[in-house]
């Protein structure tokens, strides 16, 4: 500590377990996520250890950074949400009008 500054950084602490636990869920209520995210943990594992099995996709210079990473991962749930709400009120349409997807009564 240089600048002889300290900062209480538990409430932060919290915050980011809680973000993280939250996205951990929504990764593990999706399959299809969780097969890309273990297949992308498995290729930068074998990339880093220098293996030849794991071809990196593009040229470490190209990566985004940490913060570009959340963003896109942000605007990737955010989407999610958004047509998962679409079929809700879809579903709350038909059931309005005492149908199906099917065109049933």
């Amino acid at each position: 500590m240089a600048s002889g500054l300290v900062f209480n950084v538990d409430d932060v602490r919290e915050e980011n377990r809680e973000y993280v636990a939250k996205v951990d869920d929504q990764v593990e209520g999706n399959a299809e996520l969780t097969s890309m995210l273990h297949a992308l943990e498995e290729r930068y594992d074998a990339y880093m250890a220098g293996s030849n099995l794991g071809q990196p996709i593009i040229h470490p210079g190209d990566l985004p950074s940490a913060d570009e990473l959340a963003a896109e991962l942000e605007r990737f749930l955010a989407d999610r949400r958004t047509d998962d709400h679409r079929r809700d009120d879809d579903r709350r349409g038909d059931e309005w009008r005492g149908d199906d997807r099917r065109g049933r009564r």
